[in-house]
This record gives C-alpha cells, structure tokens and sequence, in this order.
C-alpha cells in the first residue's frame, strides 16, 4: 500500500474503520480451529468470552481515538462497549 491513499480524512478513515473490523473477526476467531495445522508445543491458550470482550474494547477504544484525532467524528452508537 503506498501512502498516497492517506493524504487525505477520508482516507484514512477508511482504512481504520476496515482495520478496526478486521481486529473484530480476529477476535472472534480466537479459539476457534479448523485442525488444519498442527498447535504450537504447548498447545493453544483458551480464550474467554471475558477476554474477547476486553479485546472487544481495546479495539472500539482504539478506533475512537483514532477517529478522533483525525477527523473528530466519533459515531457513539456502534463504538460504545464495556
């Protein structure tokens, strides 16, 4: 990706609200195995819906900051967790 698509608010925006919906379905799926590979020595960490909610957080944390700083609109209504 080169930078040019980040010059402008717009832009950047996209991309955040892309990348913050991509940590959600990494969340998601923590946990979840298909058994296509083999788990690392020591197997896998189990992961709490506790935990994912935490992350849940982390991530609509993460985004409001961001848009915040870039455009100063935050939506309340899909950002709001905890």
């Amino acid at each position: 990706m080169s930078d040019e698509p980040l010059n402008n608010w717009r832009s950047r925006r996209l991309y955040a609200c892309r990348a913050a919906d991509e940590m959600e379905r990494i969340i998601n799926a923590l946990g979840l195995e298909d058994g296509s590979e083999l788990p690392p020595d020591g197997g896998l960490p189990t992961v709490s819906e506790n935990h994912r909610n935490e992350l849940r957080n982390l991530t609509a944390l993460w985004l409001r900051m961001v848009l915040a700083a870039n455009d100063g609109h935050v939506s309340p209504s899909k950002l709001q967790r905890w």
